[in-house]
């Protein structure tokens, strides 16, 4: 079966400055949320999303302010680069 990448662009547009602030803090806390991730990733040599994620989740949740969702898609996108790298 074939696959077909399809990428698409959008521009966001921010009403004000707390919008923007807002964005810019939450990307902070998800590459945050990434590094620490990876630091247990490393140390257990845990590369199973469901694990990392049962090891990290309510850590991650406690010291930051992303929501549940965030936390999860740091998992998938932590072990999805490294997979990448790992090529």
């Amino acid at each position: 079966m074939a696959t077909q990448t399809i990428t698409v662009r959008n521009k966001l547009i921010l009403q004000n400055s707390q919008q923007h602030d807002a964005i810019n803090e939450t990307l902070k806390q998800f590459a945050f949320a990434c590094n620490q991730m990876l630091a247990v990733a490393k140390a257990e040599n845990c590369w199973n999303a469901a694990k990392l994620q049962k090891l990290t989740y309510y850590d991650i949740r406690a010291i930051t302010q992303l929501k549940a969702n965030h936390v999860c898609n740091a998992v998938v996108v932590l072990l999805m680069l490294g997979h990448l790298q790992a090529r």
